[in-house]
This record gives structure tokens, C-alpha cells and sequence, in this order.
């Protein structure tokens, strides 16, 4: 009962201590919330503002942009209408050309005069003409010019006094914001202030009555603790018993166990004895049958519609030592063995050898055949090779 008092005033005290940090953390969220909340209202507003003058740049420089066409097209019209005026000039010079050169040779005295004052007033209204567009175009060039100036002060003059509402618009909300934020602080450190004071003396009460639960508790530990050792000595006494009981089972156990493993192996031992003996006969057997001791090569060759099919008698473990080469209409077959030796003498030396032992036969067939297309296959003691005709 007294631990669990003691368990309940110490989680009661973490309780305590963790509800006041918790409180402050809040407040230290609220505030960061709140300058998180301003700062992107004020970028917002900063942004939106922005894009306000940009769109106003932008309408401005395609209302110049408008009416720089305008005046373009005005001036692209003049000019085409003065080339069509020098076109028919040019054409009329030529009629007129062409009319004098066929009646030069009658009337060559009477109309040259009236040619030449045809072609002076002629020339004289084309120049004419001409200075009067050159002027009109410098005219125009100029208003335009005038024109895109007056647009263009306008827009900046529009500009710089809608950015300078904007910054006082965001000073002033600047200035409101520090002002509500300074004051919040304010608060919050006066309440943390008489928050702490009250902790700090529920904590000084909390642990003034502790230490006298404590105290108390410690003379009730003792007698437990006499107690639990007095019990604690019994248990072990009961134990140390039960154990040499249990360890006199288990050394019975064992012999039995190895009792009945030394049978087993003894059995296993005589079956592998009379297995590696019957091994050793077979090897015997082997070494004196001729199938299982290669000494030369003999295959057979058999023609085949399209290629040749080579077999040879060997056993399973020389399979991969025989390999068949072909070249035009040469095949060879070839046996490969590899052996080592060890040997140790009396004095723990060891001798190692090695060496090679290479047998081959050559077979001639009539067509020429396939070097890449050489196949093998073993089966019941017989090595089969099928080579391709070209």
C-alpha cells in the first residue's frame, strides 16, 4: 500500500511537471503559428501586389506595343501607296517612251520640247510627291515617338505610386503586428511567471511530505527484506536438492543415451566395412575389364542424310575427357588425362607429381562438314558425337 502511495504522488508529481511543459510548448506553438500566419500573409500580400504591377506593365507595353502597329500600318500603307504612284509614273514614262521612239523619226523637232516639258513636270511632281511622304513619315515618326514617351511616363508615374501605397500599407501592418506581438509576450512570460511559482511550491509540498514517506517506508523495507531473506535461503536450500535429484536423473539418462549410441555406430561401422569392401571388388573388377581401362581409341562412324554420327565406348567418368574436333573433312577424336601423385616418405616428406597422358584419332569422311555444328550426347556407356554436312 505505502509503495503504491509513493508511486501515485511520483507520477502525480511527472504529471504536474509534464502539464506545465506542455503548456508552454503550446504557447510557444501559438506564437510560432501566429508569426508563420503573418509572414505568409504578408508574402502573400507582397506577391499579389507584384503581380498587380506586373499586369499593369504588361498592359502597358501591349498598349504600345498596339499602337506602334498601328502607326506601322499607317506607315507601310504610305509606302505602298507611293510605290503604286512611282509604278504608274514608271509605266506612263514607258508608254510615253515608246510612243516618241515610233513617231521620233517624223515628228522629232515638233514634240521633243513638249517631251521634255512632259518629262520635267513629270519628274518634278514625283519629287515632289516624295519630299511630301519623306515629311509625313518624319511626322508621323515624331508623334509617335511622343506618344510612346507620354504612355510610358504615365505607366511608371502608375507604378511608383501604387508600390509606394503598397509599402505603406505593409509598414503599417508591420508595425501593428510587432506592436500585438510584443504585447502577447508580455503575457505569456507574466503567466509562466505565476504558473512557475505555484509549481515550484506544490513541488516543495510534494516533496516535504514525501521524505516523510520515505522514512517511513524504509524501517517497513527492512523487516521485508529480513524476511525475504530468511525465504530466500529455504528456496535455495529446496533448490539444491532438487537439483541433485535432477542431475542424478539426467547422469542415468546419459549413460543410456550413450549406451545406445556406442550400438549404433558399432552397427554403422560393419555396414560401411562390408560397403567400402564390396567398393574395393568392384574397383578390382573394373581395373581388369577393358571397357573401364581406355587404352586406344575405337569409334565407330555411321553416314547420316545430313552429317555423320561418331560413337565411342568409354565409361562415365572419361565422358568429359573425349572431345571431337572437325576441319573440312577431317575428324578427331582426342582422350585427355590429367593425374596427380602424392607420396610421403618416412621422414614426412612429400613427393608430388603430375602428368599427362593424351590420346587422338583421326577419321577422313567424304563431304565436307560443320565445325560449329558438332553435337554430343552419352548414354549407357556410349559417347555419341552428330556433326553437320556443309
Amino acid at each position: 500500500m505505502k509503495v503504491t502511495q509513493e508511486q501515485t504522488a511520483k507520477q502525480y508529481l511527472k504529471k504536474l511537471t509534464k502539464s506545465q511543459e506542455d503548456l508552454v510548448k503550446a504557447k510557444e506553438r501559438e506564437i510560432n503559428k501566429l508569426n508563420t500566419h503573418y509572414n505568409q500573409k504578408l508574402k502573400t500580400q507582397k506577391l499579389a501586389n507584384d503581380q498587380m504591377i506586373y499586369e499593369q506593365k504588361e498592359m502597358q507595353k501591349v498598349d504600345i506595343a498596339k499602337a506602334i502597329d498601328q502607326k506601322e500600318e499607317r506607315l507601310a500603307s504610305i509606302r505602298d501607296s507611293l510605290k503604286e504612284s512611282a509604278t504608274k509614273l514608271q509605266t506612263e514614262k514607258d508608254n510615253l517612251s515608246k510612243i516618241s521612239q515610233l513617231q521620233i523619226e517624223d515628228m522629232n523637232l515638233v514634240n521633243e520640247d513638249k517631251f521634255q516639258n512632259l518629262y520635267s513636270n513629270a519628274k518634278d511632281k514625283s519629287d515632289e510627291i516624295i519630299q511630301q511622304t519623306d515629311l509625313e513619315v518624319d511626322r508621323l515618326q515624331l508623334k509617335s515617338d511622343e506618344q510612346i514617351k507620354d504612355i510610358s511616363l504615365k505607366a511608371k508615374s502608375r507604378s511608383d505610386e501604387f508600390a509606394r501605397d503598397t509599402n505603406k500599407t505593409l509598414h503599417e501592418q508591420q508595425r501593428s503586428y510587432n506592436l500585438q506581438r510584443r504585447h502577447n509576450e508580455k503575457e505569456f512570460r507574466d503567466r509562466l511567471l505565476i504558473q512557475k511559482q505555484d509549481h515550484n511550491d506544490k513541488v516543495h509540498y510534494v516533496e516535504a511530505k514525501n521524505q516523510i514517506e520515505v522514512n517511513q517506508r524504509k524501517q517497513s523495507y527492512q523487516k521485508e527484506l529480513q524476511y525475504l531473506d530468511q525465504h530466500h535461503r529455504e528456496i535455495l536450500k529446496q533448490k539444491d536438492i532438487s537439483f541433485k535429484e535432477k542431475f542424478a536423473n539426467m547422469e542415468e539418462a546419459h549413460q543410456s543415451i550413450l549406451s545406445r549410441v556406442k550400438e549404433r555406430l558399432s552397427s554403422e561401422v560393419k555396414g560401411l566395412t562390408e560397403k567400402y569392401g564390396k567398393f574395393k571388388e568392384d574397383v578390382s573388377m573394373k581395373s581388369e575389364d577393358d571397357f573401364y581401362n581406355v587404352t586406344k581409341l575405337n569409334p565407330t562412324i555411321e553416314p547420316m542424310e545430313n552429317g555423320y554420327k561418331v560413337q565411342l565406348e568409354v565409361p562415365s567418368y572419361e565422358q568429359e575427357t573425349v572431345s571431337l574436333t572437325a576441319e573440312d573433312r577431317n575428324l578427331t577424336l582426342t582422350l585427355t588425362r590429367r593425374f596427380k601423385d602424392t607420396a610421403i616418405d618416412q621422414d614426412g616428406t612429400v613427393n608430388k607429381s603430375r602428368r599427362s597422358e593424351v590420346m587422338s584419332k583421326t577419321l577422313n569422311v567424304k563431304d565436307l562438314i560443320d565445325p560449329r555444328s558438332v553435337q554430343r550426347k552419352y548414354e549407357d556407356g556410349v559417347l555419341s558425337f552428330l556433326i553437320a554436312k556443309r
